[in-house]
């Protein structure tokens, strides 16, 4: 299988006024991403409201998204998790048959797990499905730390770890991962304020929910790197990077997402609750941001 890397969005999931999944809205966005020439898509994840997703519900988001995939070229990542070991394996089964390209697996939450414990659920999840595993790693929201340490041994102990989405918000450990594992895992930057530094530190992509409105600009700053253009890349990302900020570190992800995608492109929706809908204050101060990008 072809290694993945380059930008791909964590999309967002359409919802329809009652809540219920609209697909037409998520073929048309997805579209529209790989047009602005992303390399694949992230879908089912964090800011595609996936605690808030059915089994049934990810696999339609699996499979529509593999459909728009193979007709651009690009690859589909398939965000997963569960409440027990159980669960994320039936998830993981069906984002294979749904025909993604590799995981991106949630390590088990809310209890408190030892190592030995989250090692035998990455475990148990690599021979529930071929697919490579992309460990996401996100202490702020899962409440979970994985060390370099330990993350180095999974990569080295079970064969289908072959990722990480660094959501860390440390730009240093993308560096002592890439030392850890001799370079041999491959890293997605995950936290979308350090996109640059993750690029710098030796991330080879980007998973970027504030992507789903910059994409193209996510696109460029990837190829700026890759080009070894670093005073470039510099002054483009400082163009966009305080819009990009203020929507993941600030606001209500899912809510302000949707809000910027319908500003810049196109309608996806209302968020599904326990969200909110965005109100005249956030609307202001996204609009604001979104004008001094030259968005809208």
């Amino acid at each position: 299988m072809k290694k993945l890397t380059g930008v791909a969005p964590a999309m967002i999931t359409p919802f329809k006024n009652d809540e219920s999944l609209d697909l037409e809205r998520l073929e048309k966005h997805a579209a529209l991403l790989f047009d602005q020439g992303v390399s694949g898509l992230c879908v089912c994840g964090s800011s595609g409201e996936f605690e808030s997703l059915s089994l049934d519900e990810c696999v339609q988001v699996y499979q529509k998204s593999v459909e728009v995939a193979k007709v651009n070229g690009g690859y589909i990542i398939a965000g997963l998790g569960g409440r027990s070991t159980w669960e994320a394996c039936a998830f993981a089964k069906a984002a294979q048959e749904a025909g993604a390209d590799a995981m991106l697996t949630l390590p088990p939450y809310y209890y408190g797990f030892n190592e030995a414990e989250i090692f035998s659920y990455y475990e148990d999840i690599s021979k529930a499905s071929s697919l490579p595993i992309m460990i996401y790693d996100n202490p702020g929201k899962t409440g979970v730390n994985l060390s370099v340490r330990f993350i180095a041994e999974l990569f080295r102990r079970i064969n289908s770890v072959q990722y990480i989405k660094d959501s860390s918000a440390d730009a240093r450990k993308i560096f002592e991962l890439r030392q850890a594992t001799e370079g041999q895992l491959t890293i997605f930057a995950g936290w979308d304020s350090l996109m640059l530094e993750g690029l710098l530190a030796g991330a080879e992509g980007i998973v970027s929910g504030g992507s789903n409105f910059v994409a193209g600009k996510s696109v460029q700053l990837f190829n700026l790197v890759q080009e070894k253009k670093y005073a470039e890349a510099l002054e483009h990302y400082s163009s966009f990077q305080p819009l990009i900020c203020e929507v993941e570190d600030y606001g209500r992800l899912a809510t302000w997402l949707k809000y910027a995608v319908k500003q810049v492109h196109h309608d996806m929706g209302i968020p599904r609750r326990p969200y909110k809908p965005i109100d005249e204050q956030e609307a202001k101060t996204i609009d604001s941001l979104l004008a001094q990008t030259g968005l809208i």
